[in-house]
């Protein structure tokens, strides 16, 4: 069983891998979080999560227009209706604030 998991993993890092190679996976990741309302909570709440560890991993990638997009649908959505939603977007802007936040003034 713990190798069936091991190998969903692998896949599914290569496959994250794989959709970072396109320049607006990032703006998808936070499009889905903000905007994509008709999608269910805990799908946008993921994608917030991806878009967190993409930062982390990728933010030196990001091309142009990117940071500030996020940053401004991030700060835009900290209000946001869903609970769940409100922690994914506050938790992101938390983590990531060495990142995003300060690389330009807010």
């Amino acid at each position: 069983m713990w190798k069936i998991l091991l190998f969903l993993n692998s896949f599914s890092l290569q496959k994250l891998e794989q959709l970072n190679q396109y320049p607006d996976f990032n703006n998808y990741l936070i499009f889905v979080l903000t905007k994509l309302k008709s999608e269910d909570e805990p799908t946008r709440s993921l994608s917030g999560l991806i878009l967190k560890n993409n930062v982390k991993a990728h933010f030196h990638n990001f091309p142009n227009g990117v940071t500030d997009f996020i940053k401004s649908e991030c700060l835009n959505n900290i209000g946001d209706s869903s609970p769940l939603i409100r922690a994914t977007v506050g938790e992101f802007a938390l983590t990531d604030i060495g990142n995003i936040f300060s690389m330009q003034s807010v």
